[in-house]
């Protein structure tokens, strides 16, 4: 998948099947329907800042590696 230098919406990316389901299963507690509404018009790298407080480094570099293999 092309994250397009982070630039990339989360609706664009939920709209990848498999994408949605690795999100699913890194990040179920940010799945609710109403967060997911949310930030579909905000780019990855927005998103990126929002969550890095609470999840990992090496974690966040994981799943960005997982996302662009798609």
């Amino acid at each position: 998948m092309n994250l397009k230098h982070k630039q990339i919406t989360m609706q664009e990316i939920m709209q990848n099947k498999q994408a949605y389901q690795l999100l699913s299963q890194e990040f179920s507690m940010f799945m609710t329907p109403t967060i997911l509404q949310n930030i579909k018009p905000l780019t990855l790298q927005k998103v990126l800042r929002v969550i890095r407080p609470y999840i990992s480094k090496q974690k966040l570099n994981e799943l960005l590696q997982k996302l662009e293999s798609l």
